[in-house]
């Protein structure tokens, strides 16, 4: 967001969503697309969810494997 912000500080949500959306993993880009953010704010806020429940099935799967 930092980015957009310094390359055009009038920068619209609409037009940071377009930006951002395409360069996530399929699998952040998948969750985030179905929860249909408006905002940059929300945005941020499905990505960050999304990470940290990945996060944990990574954590469950290797704590499984390792027992």
């Amino acid at each position: 967001m930092q980015l957009c912000d310094q390359i055009d500080p009038d920068m619209s949500d609409k037009t940071k969503l377009t930006f951002l959306t395409p360069s996530l993993r399929p699998s952040l880009r998948k969750k985030i697309i179905e929860k249909n953010p408006k905002t940059s704010e929300e945005f941020l806020k499905i990505a960050e969810e999304a990470e940290a429940t990945q996060g944990e099935k990574k954590y469950r799967l290797s704590g499984e494997l390792a027992s």
